[in-house]
């Protein structure tokens, strides 16, 4: 199978799309088109007996096609496994492990990533349990689905670089859309696709700038276990409005500000998302030191929860908080 025959979708002249970027632009653009190695990698059939996982870190600036990109890659992903593959937008991965269900294979995308997920400089209660959450997900997976065999596959969309979590700065293959904004971005970027690859990226942003957004679906990839030199070309994605305007399996977009999570999680993780909301916070903390020594005297533990507490508040509006928390947990998992 060649590369060409990877690509499904073509002109009337017989050129795939995304091949434009080559003909319109000098020689610094011949780069190796990848598309067909990297959807061999990224779309591969689940390993008996493992539940793998599979990261790209998308970056670019707003209006540079992040979104269309990830629609192409969804599209794909469709094309390949069929029914078999769940696809879930997102932009929080509490909602993405609240998605999973009996599926085997899923096509994830986190997107406007760095408002939503642990940054370097963020680390929370709250970022913290999204990110165990995040460690836990290979497991998640099996437990949804039933099945020790699977493939999650995780888009993140990110504009600036250096907020992205170090988890996610060392993907399996990184996707940059378009020359970014900050000095320090720039040169990172350039660092890990190289200059000339980088040089190609205002090729692309001027032609969507000039009002042609067919290239939105394209990429310069890295893979980042390969050196540079081996390891980054073209990846011609499909732009989906182009060549399949009618596809009805490009998923709603899910807010985590937005979503019911009733019955669709374990008490922990019930506890991790109360641990992130404002009115819960201090509530389930004292929920947790209670539950969590058991062999404690109740009334002694929440003494001492009331002690340490500041401002230190009573024992009965400790008690009273565990009893709210746990009416809460009961709620949110049977409404």
């Amino acid at each position: 199978m060649s590369n060409d025959d990877s690509v499904s979708w073509r002109l009337d002249d017989g050129r795939p799309w995304g091949r434009r970027l080559v003909d319109i632009f000098d020689v610094k653009n011949e780069f190796k088109d990848l598309t067909y190695y990297i959807e061999k990698i990224m779309f591969k059939e689940p390993t008996e007996g493992d539940f793998e996982l599979f990261v790209m870190t998308i970056v670019g600036t707003q209006g540079q096609g992040k979104t269309e990109f990830c629609k192409g890659l969804a599209y794909r992903a469709s094309q390949i496994y069929g029914d078999r593959v769940k696809i879930i937008f997102t932009d929080s991965i509490d909602v993405a492990c609240a998605e999973l269900d009996e599926h085997t294979i899923y096509f994830v995308i986190i997107d406007d990533a760095v408002n939503h997920q642990a940054a370097r400089e963020s680390m929370s209660k709250a970022n913290v349990a999204t990110m165990k959450k995040w460690y836990d997900i290979r497991h998640k997976g099996k437990t949804s689905s039933g099945s020790e065999t699977g493939r999650l596959i995780f888009v993140f969309n990110y504009q600036v670089w250096s907020t992205v979590d170090k988890t996610f700065q060392n993907p399996q293959m990184l996707a940059a859309l378009s020359p970014l904004a900050n000095d320090k971005d720039v040169r990172d970027i350039q660092r890990l696709i190289g200059e000339q690859a980088y040089e190609c990226l205002d090729d692309k942003q001027q032609i969507i700038e000039s009002g042609d957004n067919s290239v939105k679906g394209n990429a310069m990839v890295r893979i980042m276990s390969k050196p540079v030199e081996r390891g980054v070309g073209w990846f011609y994605g499909t732009y989906v409005p182009a060549v399949a305007p009618n596809w009805d399996k490009w998923p709603k977009y899910l807010k985590k500000n937005e979503y019911n999570f009733s019955g669709k999680l374990d008490e922990e993780e019930i506890l991790d998302i109360l641990l992130s909301e404002d009115k819960w916070k201090r509530k389930t903390e004292h929920y947790i030191l209670n539950v969590r020594n058991k062999g404690t005297p109740r009334y002694k533990m929440q003494s001492e929860i009331a002690a340490q507490s500041d401002p230190p508040i009573t024992q009965e509006r400790v008690s009273q908080n565990i009893k709210e928390v746990k009416a809460e947990i009961e709620r949110r998992m049977t409404a």
